[in-house]
């Protein structure tokens, strides 16, 4: 059953990263994973903090037509607070490096999944003479745990990105606490769009995809490699059990 197309996209000439932008590495975060600074983002010579991702092996034909899927998925997703802003690319100056790479916003407080891990406990919220307080649950003793109504806020933001990314017509097929990241103002932003699809029918067929992850995949995914908005919502579900 075809579904109404939302159009939006970027070309890479509009993203391609220009000439009078500087940009350095700084760290490794993981192999092909690299943080960033840069210049001369939107106009503006502000040194800015950002995540480059490039090739783990730069002679891999596989890996630069996956990051390429990437790229081309990222670029149909208008700017959304509750998803990771794509700020720019390396792929048509060959004298740039790293070449290829994606250039994207830098989370500062990492993955939700390693937020939830390191604040193992629950604050208890109490109110005291009309005033919401937060007491820390005594078992971990963990102050800055979230309380049960930032949890709640966590998953909403989630589901708003969710939901756009729904409107732009893309499967994420990725969603897990593991690829939602908290920027600096603790704000979710879905990420990791490697394995999504855009399709402009309700569903898709893709039998071909085994490196999925398989226990945030729903039965029909398992089962015959059918994707769409309802298995994303499948993996939200499972992602509210990580919580």
């Amino acid at each position: 059953m075809p579904i109404k197309k939302t159009k939006y996209s970027r070309s890479i000439d509009d993203i391609e990263l220009p000439l009078s932008s500087h940009l350095e590495l700084v760290g490794c975060l993981e192999n092909g994973i690299y943080k960033g600074e840069m210049t001369d983002i939107n106009g503006h010579a502000v040194l800015t903090t950002v995540i480059v991702k490039t090739l783990k092996d730069k002679h891999n034909k596989d890996q630069e037509n996956r990051l390429r899927h990437e790229l081309d998925i990222m670029r149909k997703i208008s700017l959304h607070n509750n998803i990771i802003q794509l700020i720019g690319c390396i792929f048509k100056s060959p004298s740039r490096s790293p070449n290829p790479s994606i250039i994207m916003e830098f989370a500062a407080n990492g993955t939700i999944k390693d937020f939830l891990q390191n604040h193992p406990g629950m604050a208890i919220t109490e109110t005291v003479h009309g005033q919401i307080s937060s007491i820390c649950n005594p078992i971990y003793e963990d102050a800055n745990a979230p309380t049960p109504e930032k949890l709640v806020d966590f998953i909403g933001q989630i589901a708003n990105g969710m939901k756009h990314l729904s409107d732009m017509n893309i499967i994420h097929r990725k969603l897990g606490a593991r690829n939602v990241f908290l920027d600096n103002k603790m704000v979710c932003k879905i990420g990791s769009f490697s394995k999504a699809i855009w399709t402009k029918d309700f569903e898709i067929r893709d039998n071909k995809e085994t490196y999925l992850p398989s226990r945030w995949m729903a039965l029909e995914s398992l089962n015959n490699g059918t994707y769409s908005t309802k298995t994303d919502v499948w993996a939200f579900g499972v992602l509210m059990w990580e919580f």
